[in-house]
């Protein structure tokens, strides 16, 4: 396996040991194991350095990721030093360490580029992941919830919905790049009865994600779309921004209430983000250069806005925000230049589709207990360097 500069690249083993212990921590969740998943977590932090590391030997890291990693650590440090509140430990800086990870590692892939044979690999894992969740709730009758709504044992319906989405677009991807009905017919099946379960976790954040989803499917299939515009790329990554703003002007409004009626359940309101988004906004205000990383999460570090970029505004400030967006397009605009069949083009809807479900949830910019890794995937599956198909 090679890297575009024509360097050996080994590292596809640390990669797959990642989706491994991603597996784990589903496993553990599912049969409620107490005390497995956190250190799971943690081993796949461990992982994740030396593969950034790795990557970084013979290649110019992006001026705007380095400035971004520099900011972030210098904001956070400064809030902290000022703050009355801050209760400094580990844990407290652990959200912004696995942040800047997260870039770093979305960075890393990016450079990387996979032959077919490991893009096959890389997607078995979360067709299992699939398969427990799914006979987790099915055979062996996991119906732990709350307001309702399935959690399968994972922390809220939410993070269960994001995780049972990772895998139904995994199983899309394998449906649009196998043509053998005996792989196609039983990973429908899986990505069918997810999508059953997701329904379940009423998590709105993953409808709205698959939506956007099946428009790109659809753009890409009948008007032969492999490739994104600049300008169209950046709007997308823009897309949770924008949603956010757009939901605070509308989120009270009486023909919005009825529009949506339909998607209201217990515990699940309409506005249940304006008050949060609104909090954090006004906190920014006293702070928009270094932000509010301890206020908004009352000393602790440990906070979820419950959108991916008001969570990076509000906890890190303005400059970088602007990084984060910046780093964020450039990571996408090289994966997109490289797009050539349709396999490919899904894989990048697939990513894409992920930091549109941004618009409502973070997690993935918080650590989300390494589900950012199974997110990386679909970057390296857009570069299959063996899918000359044009398709």
């Amino acid at each position: 396996m090679r890297n575009e500069n024509g360097i050996k690249l080994n590292y596809m083993t640390g990669i797959m040991a990642e989706f491994a212990l991603l597996l784990l921590i589903v496993l553990f969740t599912l049969f409620h194991v107490k005390g497995g998943v956190s250190p799971v977590f943690y081993l796949t932090f461990i992982v994740l350095i030396p593969l950034i590391v790795k990557s970084m030997v013979g290649r110019a890291i992006p001026w705007a990721l380095l400035f971004l990693v520099f900011t972030t650590l210098l904001n956070v440090t400064v809030n902290a030093m000022l703050s009355r509140i801050a209760k400094i430990s580990f844990e407290y800086f652990f959200k912004m360490i696995m942040f800047l990870c997260t870039m770093l590692y979305f960075w890393s892939v990016s450079e990387t580029v996979i032959d077919e044979k490991s893009g096959v690999r890389l997607t078995l894992i979360p067709m299992l992941m699939g398969i427990f969740m799914i006979a987790s709730y099915y055979l062996l009758g996991n119906r732990t919830q709350i307001a309702g709504c399935i959690t399968l044992g994972f922390v809220n319906p939410n993070f269960t919905g994001m995780w049972l989405t990772h895998v139904l677009l995994y199983g899309v991807y394998i449906i649009v790049s196998v043509k053998k009905p005996l792989v196609r017919v039983p990973v429908a099946a899986i990505s069918l009865l997810c999508l059953v379960l997701i329904w379940n976790t009423f998590t709105r954040s993953c409808f709205f994600g698959l939506a956007f989803f099946a428009i790109m499917m659809f753009v890409g299939k009948v008007w032969n779309v492999r490739k994104l515009s600049p300008v169209m790329v950046v709007l997308i990554i823009l897309l949770p921004l924008i949603c956010a703003l757009f939901y605070l002007f509308i989120a009270d409004s009486t023909w919005f209430s009825k529009l949506f009626d339909f998607i209201v359940r217990p515990g699940k309101k309409l506005n249940a983000r304006d008050e949060i988004w609104r909090v954090t906004l006004n906190m920014l205000k006293n702070n928009p250069l270094i932000g509010c990383y301890s206020e908004i999460s009352n000393g602790t570090g440990l906070s979820q806005l419950h959108n991916t970029h008001i969570d990076v505004l509000c906890s890190y400030g303005v400059i970088p925000f602007v990084l984060f967006i910046v780093s964020l397009t450039a990571v996408v605009g090289k994966v997109n230049q490289r797009i050539r069949s349709f396999r490919q083009f899904t894989a990048l809807s697939a990513f894409l589709s992920i930091i549109v479900i941004g618009s409502f949830e973070a997690a993935i910019v918080s650590g989300s207990t390494g589900l950012y890794i199974l997110s990386g995937g679909f970057l390296l599956l857009s570069s299959e360097w063996k899918s000359d198909r044009t398709d």
